[in-house]
């Protein structure tokens, strides 16, 4: 009876012991380091995996801290260990450097989404000022120029002068006309007294008649184109204002009277 009693208190003892006994035993260190990168203990796991290279020399440890790393959003670190695997180990697959290049590409990927999420909002622009009431432009003044003064005639009365020589010679020659007219009628008056034709007699009236006229028109004519080629004469020189025409008269006579200084 008492050796039963004393075999059942060693099994208990031994129930006891065990579960203090597991926890005493070490946890092997690749267990332990996934188990801290996990858990976000990424130095822990890292160091771990550290220890792990150095023992094996496998560089596939050194993949495994840059995953850690990447499991805790520790991009930069990340990288360095992605790439010094792929100089560890040059004679990796292609599918396998493709897959490291990916992490890579990965974490460059989350650190511009972090920079960013971190980079200060834009500052709003100033918006300048509105303008102030300006002033109203000065008054335009417009400044004429004085009127040039009237050209000067270059030739004063010449146009008088050249009109007086025009009248004066159609008075001539209508004076030379009553003259030839006068002669034909004293040569008719002679006939007429010898032969008493009634057709002699009017034919000498008439050209009587015409060198009457004639010598009327032609003397007018020459007087007016005299004076006027004097007074365009005195016109260029400073007696321009010493002639002029004054109406005259006498008993049973009127006509111009030419009045100036020569």
């Amino acid at each position: 009876m008492s050796s039963r009693i004393v075999l059942l208190v060693w099994l208990l003892s031994c129930a006891s012991l065990s579960p203090a006994y597991a926890k005493a035993k070490p946890e092997a260190p690749d267990k332990a380091a996934k188990k801290a990168c996990a858990a976000g203990d990424y130095r822990t796991g890292v160091d771990l995996l550290a220890e792990l290279y150095v023992s094996s020399d496998d560089p596939t440890w050194v993949f495994n801290q840059g995953r850690c790393y990447e499991q805790n959003h520790r991009w930069t670190e990340a990288i360095d260990r992605f790439r010094e695997y792929l100089r560890k180990a040059p004679k990796l697959s292609a599918d396998v450097r493709t897959e490291v290049e990916k992490h890579i590409a990965d974490c460059k990927l989350f650190i511009e989404e972090e920079a960013a999420k971190n980079a200060p909002p834009p500052q709003p622009t100033p918006t300048p000022p509105p303008p102030g009431p300006t002033a109203p432009p000065p008054p335009v003044v417009v400044v004429q120029p004085p009127a040039p003064p009237p050209a000067a005639d270059a030739h004063p009365g010449a146009a008088l002068r050249t009109t007086g020589i025009v009248v004066g010679a159609v008075g001539i020659a209508t004076l030379g006309a009553a003259i030839g007219l006068n002669l034909k009628a004293n040569s008719l008056a002679d006939d007429a007294n010898r032969t008493h034709d009634p057709a002699t007699v009017s034919s000498q009236k008439s050209f009587k008649t015409g060198a009457i006229v004639c010598y009327g028109i032609g003397g007018a004519a020459l007087l007016t184109g005299t004076t006027l080629y004097l007074i365009g004469r005195a016109k260029g020189t400073a007696n321009a204002q010493a002639l002029a025409l004054a109406p005259g008269w006498s008993p049973g006579q009127f006509g111009l009277v030419l009045k100036g200084e020569f």
